[in-house]
């Protein structure tokens, strides 16, 4: 069988550059087409064929051959790293194992958590592709590179400043190889191993930091070492693939030779992957394919003390805390599904030698998904076992009082110290790298690329930022002075992120502020009454948005159209001076968003002709750039930090990074849009009139797409893990995960947006019913007759307001009482749904009127 092929020769793939693999493949790929033409034009040959072209990629390295310059002219840029270097700090502690200790944290205990994202610095200058995890001692930052080229494989040991990311010392053993195995550091001593999965004598090397990386002593093992070495009592553990487990002394012998306790050899403990750990005198390690087992040997010996039996392989490396061992397995692996492998099993296995009674037996104990075991060290027995839905390779990451670890199929996982689910998150791609936790935040790696904060009780997203799109990223974060530190397949090693205090700034995504919002960003308190403060005579039938002490309203009147800029004054009794106006051609009927970036919004109301979207300076109101809307289509659906998403043909959607260029269109929403569309963890989810469809942030492909049993009719919001929308028949929820219906709550036709509280979510009937569900059940927690379904409630707190015959009514959610706000008289009838900012209330009449509507400040 073709190496890459093989489960055992597929944990950590060789990464090259495009072209360079198509030249390597070239001369097979001509024989193979000349050999095989005439068999093409046989049915089953050519399905064949088609699949052999799927597994080898063939199809994907020629197109990229096409779009070559388009790949990697579209690679992100990132601030370089400086050649400055900082004064070495003194180090309060080592990093001696894989991810820094035996919780596998990869964080140091003391810094500040990063609660901001951004690309602080990347050092790509002589090294482009890290496959390690960074090892960060002081201000010091250690990893292995790994550069392969079509008939070169290159790897240097680094260290790095932390904080400016310069060349501190570079460290190339004689004939060093690209490298997976990540640096363990203790005292003046590094080790490391050498080589990818297809190594065959890879090293072990072991340098003097102390000395600028000087070699202190290496050995070449029988097979490649991605395993990382733990370091403990002088000496370092570490696996070497096939070729077992070994120990040496940290320090060489007179000759400046290595000096090894011990060595466990492949065939007794096979696919020797996992980093090992030490604690009390004993090694623990887990067993891949053909060991299938976790293992503890004496750490002075070697000898085999307990072994207990797992039912697929072992590539996670063992956690300890809390008295117990946590281990995760799985049959996938880095390249193929667990569906591949086990289909290709019995062929392996025949290869093998094994009869056909032991290929049927082992085949059959296959299965798809993975677990994560908690055993008693005391005792060996397992306490428990959870089970995944796909393959765990990560670390499992063990907290004061629960565990994380991610799965396959993208899942993080908290689960207690009894084995009971906490709280779970999907990043709807895979997840490869080990997690990093910190006190406050657990921090997760795409294989795509992305990096995302989870706060740490709950898993919901803090932050998240794009560390690049080319290659699989196979490095896991480490966190560090309020910094996460990653390396990448072709950026180099990154350097992101925000200490603690420095948060990311808001912004107001599109109508009533985005998604779920309900008209107040900022979460002001609603005061107990409310009186018109100020009052304006332009047209309004749109909300306006509020973001860094300025209002943006929409006009839409007879002598004027645009966008008009007020500033914010919580004391101003008379209407503010305008900031500026913006003239459109049509009136601005739909709401606009904003950012410190800038100002989105579309003029023309659904059917007009001439529209644009327009994205304007938020300070002056200048025009930075504008595209034609057609007139059938929704126009802005959505702003984000760098994109602005809008349905400009209807039925597609089209994302425009903030200087107007076209990132993607997807044509997939057709019919149409059902309301504005919502951004979440690199996710944009939106419900058209037919369907719900979840797509990726980045490239704009549609992930799924499902058609609900009741029409949608409002844009979705996201609770959690679920989507909830209106639809012709009450409120919805679906699995963010696959679309799957959750609850749904039959409360009539919902006309209005949904306004999201911290529990609940309230919506309007088209009856003129003032409805709040738990969000997480749809339970029916109150009712409220006699709302204008035409005006979407505003959200503050645990309060809502709303639109009623005799004035503006607020609903205590928690009491569930309604008392009038403000009466009526002499302000007409609401045109616009209203938003809070600073406690006060904006909205518009048909007086006409623009009003601040709160108590004034004395």
């Amino acid at each position: 069988m073709n190496a890459l092929l093989d489960p055992k020769f597929a944990v950590i793939p060789i990464l090259v550059g495009p072209l360079q693999v198509l030249m390597a493949m070239l001369p097979a790929i001509l024989l193979g087409i000349g050999s095989a033409l005439l068999a093409l034009f046989k049915p089953a040959t050519f399905k064949l064929a088609i699949k052999l072209l799927w597994r080898v990629k063939v199809s994907l390295l020629i197109g990229i051959v096409v779009v070559s310059g388009s790949v990697f002219g579209a690679r992100a840029v990132w601030r370089k790293a400086t050649n400055a270097i900082s004064t070495a700090e003194t180090a309060a502690h080592d990093w001696p194992t894989f991810r820094g200790n035996a919780q596998r944290t990869g964080a140091l205990p003391s810094g500040a958590s990063p609660l901001a994202g951004g690309i602080q610095w990347a050092f790509a200058g002589e090294a482009k592709t890290f496959h390690s995890s960074p090892t960060i001692i002081g201000n010091r930052i250690y990893a292995t590179s790994a550069e392969v080229g079509v008939f070169s494989s290159r790897g240097a040991i680094y260290c790095l400043d932390a904080d400016k990311g310069g060349v501190v010392w570079k460290s190339v053993p004689d004939g060093y190889r690209a490298t997976f195995s990540s640096p363990s550091v203790s005292g003046k001593y590094l080790v490391t191993g050498e080589g990818l999965h297809q190594t065959r004598d890879g090293r072990i090397i072991c340098l003097d930091v102390t000395r600028r990386g000087a070699v202190l002593w290496s050995f070449a093992t029988r097979s490649h070492v991605e395993s990382s070495a733990a370091i403990a009592n002088g000496r370092a553990y570490i696996g070497a693939g096939d070729d077992g487990y070994y120990c040496f002394q940290l320090e060489p012998d007179a000759q400046g030779k290595p000096v090894m306790v011990w060595h466990l050899a492949g065939e007794k403990y096979p696919d020797a992957e996992t980093a090992p750990v030490v604690q009390d005198g004993r090694v623990y390690f887990g067993l891949g394919v053909d060991g299938q087992a976790v293992v503890c040997v004496d750490a002075d010996t070697g000898k085999e003390l307990w072994r207990v039996a797992t039912p697929s392989p072992v590539f996670t490396p063992p956690t300890i805390a809390h008295g117990k061992l946590f281990i995760g397995m799985g049959h996938g692996n880095f390249v193929e599904s667990e569906e591949e492998v086990i289909a290709a099993a019995p062929d392996r296995l025949r290869k093998a030698g094994k009869t056909a009674e032991q290929i049927a037996a082992a085949s059959s104990a296959m299965q798809v998904g993975g677990e994560v075991w908690c055993i008693d060290l005391a005792t060996q027995k397992v306490d428990w076992r959870f089970k995944t839905d796909r393959t765990v390779f990560s670390a499992v990451v063990a907290g004061e009082d629960r565990v994380f670890f991610s799965s396959r199929d993208g899942t993080v996982h908290s689960v207690g110290l009894d084995g009971k689910p906490l709280a779970t998150w999907n990043a709807h791609t895979r997840i490869l790298a080990s997690l990093a936790l910190t006190g406050s935040h657990v921090y997760a790696v795409t294989e795509n690329g992305r990096l995302f904060a989870l706060e740490r009780s709950g898993l919901q997203p803090a932050w998240e930022t794009s560390l690049g799109s080319a290659g699989s990223f196979l490095s896991s974060p480490s966190v560090a002075r309020g910094h996460v530190y990653v390396g990448s397949p072709e950026d180099g090693l990154l350097c992101i992120g925000h200490p603690g205090g420095q948060t990311a700034a808001p912004i107001w995504a599109g109508h009533l502020g985005g998604a779920g919002v309900g008209g107040n960003l900022d979460g002001s308190k609603l005061p107990d009454h409310g009186d018109a403060i100020w009052k304006r005579t332009e047209v309004v039938t749109a909300p306006a948005a509020a973001f860094n002490n300025r209002l943006y309203i929409p006009v839409a009147g007879t002598t004027q159209n645009g966008l008009l800029c007020l500033p914010i004054n919580g004391r101003d009794r008379k209407s503010p001076v305008k900031d500026w106006f913006y003239k459109t051609a049509n009136g601005v009927t739909s709401s606009p968003a904003a950012s410190d970036k800038g100002v989105a919004f579309c003029d023309g109301s659904k059917g007009a002709t001439g529209r644009r979207l327009h994205f304007v300076n938020a300070s002056s109101g200048a025009m930075l750039w504008s595209s034609e809307v057609m007139p059938d289509s929704l126009g802005l659906a959505c702003l984000t930090h760098d994109a602005v998403i809008a349905e400009d043909q209807p039925g597609q959607l089209t994302a425009f990074d903030l200087i107007g260029n076209v990132r993607w269109r997807n044509a997939s929403v057709f019919p149409a849009l059902a309301g504005p569309v919502t951004v979440s963890d690199s996710i944009i989810v939106a419900t058209t009139t037919d369907a719900l469809l979840v797509m990726d942030e980045l490239d704009g492909t549609t992930l799924w797409r499902v058609v609900p049993k009741a029409a949608p009719t409002t844009g979705p919001i996201i609770f959690r893990n679920a989507i909830l929308f209106g639809t012709a028949t009450g409120i919805s929820a679906c699995s963010i995960l696959h679309g799957k219906p959750l609850w749904h709550a039959s409360v009539g036709p919902i006309k209005s947006s949904l306004a999201l509280g911290a529990d609940f979510v309230s919506a309007i009937t088209s009856a003129g019913e003032l409805v709040i569900l738990d969000a997480q059940t749809g339970e029916v927690r109150a009712r409220q007759t006699g709302a204008n379904a035409d005006i979407s409630p505003l959200l503050a707190g645990d309060a809502l307001l709303y639109v009623a015959a005799d004035g503006l009514m607020r609903y205590d959610v928690v009491n569930k009482t309604s008392t009038r706000w403000i009466g009526n008289a002499n302000l007409g009838s609401l045109t616009s749904p209203m938003i809070l900012s600073g406690s006060s209330v904006y909205f518009a009449t048909d007086k006409p009127a623009f009003i601040r509507a709160g108590q004034p400040t004395p």
